[in-house]
């Protein structure tokens, strides 16, 4: 993730924290809820069918995005513990690499007792795309923060409480330079605007770590690190 003129450009999984009420949620199957039901402003007479590939690993990569959705991952009642968070994987906006950026972080979060949305946006940089960063993408991800908001009841979400939290970020050493250099330089700017972040800069990893099953190296277990984060500042409390 790096920031330009004061907009996010996703170049990984970003996650948006939304605090939550105490009670639990119902566990569900996870469905795809669009933003625009009526259909998204600026994709007017593009194809409803997206552009769905799968890995030589057997991960599932998405592009050709015009309906914008959100996939609700909520935990069960007894585990729930009153806190939500946006998933945004990353792709470089030419696509999204939603199942080890995406589905499997919200699977984690599930299981965890922590409900998760996993957004998919429109892309601005695929080919012949007519989409911008700055315009669509961004207004998605707005959509999905005040459709949280509307159900806020539904899912027992607190919708006072959705802000600009402290800031969590990880990357390797060996990822593309924009990214393992980018990431240290977002942090300063953090921190010179007074905003709380904490930096994690793996030795390995390379690009897209994600989150695999697999991946058994150091750089695979950040979501543990988050989630003591998640706890030191206060949002993770435990029932």
């Amino acid at each position: 993730m790096s920031c330009v003129k004061g907009v996010t450009r996703f170049t990984g999984i970003l996650l948006v924290m939304l605090a939550v009420s105490a009670a639990g949620v119902p566990a569900s199957t996870p469905r795809e809820i669009p933003l625009w039901p009526n259909g998204a402003p600026g994709s007017e007479g593009k194809p409803a069918k997206e552009d769905v590939t799968t890995s030589a690993s057997g991960e599932l990569r998405v592009a050709g995005i015009h309906n914008p959705t959100i996939t609700p991952y909520l935990p069960a009642k007894e585990i729930a513990t009153g806190l939500a968070i946006l998933v945004i994987p990353g792709g470089g906006h030419r696509m999204l690499a939603i199942t080890h950026e995406g589905y499997n972080v919200a699977e984690w979060f599930q299981a965890h007792g922590i409900a998760a949305f996993v957004l998919k946006h429109r892309l601005a940089r695929e080919p012949n795309s007519t989409y911008r960063i700055e315009v669509e993408s961004l207004s998605d991800t707005k959509r999905a923060i005040r459709l949280i908001r509307a159900r806020a009841k539904e899912w027992n979400i607190d919708p006072a409480r959705v802000g600009a939290p402290p800031v969590f970020l990880a990357a390797a050493y060996d990822d593309r330079q924009d990214i393992s250099e980018g990431l240290a330089e977002a942090y300063l700017r953090f921190k010179r605007a007074g905003v709380p972040a904490e930096l994690h800069i793996y030795g390995t990893g390379g690009h897209g770590f994600g989150l695999r099953q697999a991946n058994k190296r150091p750089v695979g277990q950040w979501m543990v690190r988050f989630e003591e984060w998640l706890t030191e500042s206060g949002f993770l409390r435990r029932p």
